[in-house]
């Protein structure tokens, strides 16, 4: 089965420069009609008679059709961007977790090759949760955008293993 991916904007896919410049770098209240949420302006482009220009709902201050249909262009191009910018962040994140997790196993592996003492335990339990509360700030300020299961799945449930190895270690009388 063959897929076909319709790109967001072929001048992107071609390398080439917005045709616009900033136009659309800009908030959703600064284009046409951005007071209205985006189900409201497609409701509004969907309803309105495109066919006839009524004068009287013009005048009282109802948009005309080329005032929607502008207002949708400028809509779906500044979602179009915004929804690129988007994907970059999270690529962005995702890169970021992926060297995360690598200091982290790099820290579990040099735990294990070297059979830490409770103090050394306790300085990679310290670190590690440095590591875990950076992963944690970069999913608050992105909270939208990250799952909070990727926090739980890789920090929490490893942060709970240590903490147990702690445990027991002092438990042991291993405190060298």
């Amino acid at each position: 089965m063959t897929t076909n991916k319709t790109p967001a904007a072929e001048w992107r896919e071609a390398g080439q420069d917005d045709p616009h410049g900033d136009r659309y770098s800009c908030e959703r209240e600064a284009l046409a009609l951005g007071h209205l949420s985006d189900d409201q302006l497609a409701n509004a482009v969907f309803a309105h008679n495109h066919r006839e220009l009524d004068l009287a709902a013009v005048m009282s201050g109802e948009p005309s059709s080329i005032t929607l249909l502008t207002a949708a262009k400028q809509r779906i191009r500044w979602l179009s961007r915004k929804l690129v910018a988007t994907e970059q962040e999270v690529e962005q994140l995702h890169r970021q977790i992926d060297a995360l997790k690598m200091q982290l196993a790099d820290k579990q592996y040099a735990f294990y090759q070297r059979g830490k003492t409770l103090d050394s335990v306790r300085q990679e339990r310290d670190q590690f949760k440095r590591l875990a509360l950076q992963l944690r700030d970069a999913i608050d300020e992105n909270d939208d955008l990250i799952p909070i299961t990727i926090y739980a799945e890789h920090f929490r449930e490893p942060m709970i293993q240590l903490t147990d190895k702690l445990r027991l270690a002092g438990e042991g009388g291993t405190n060298e």
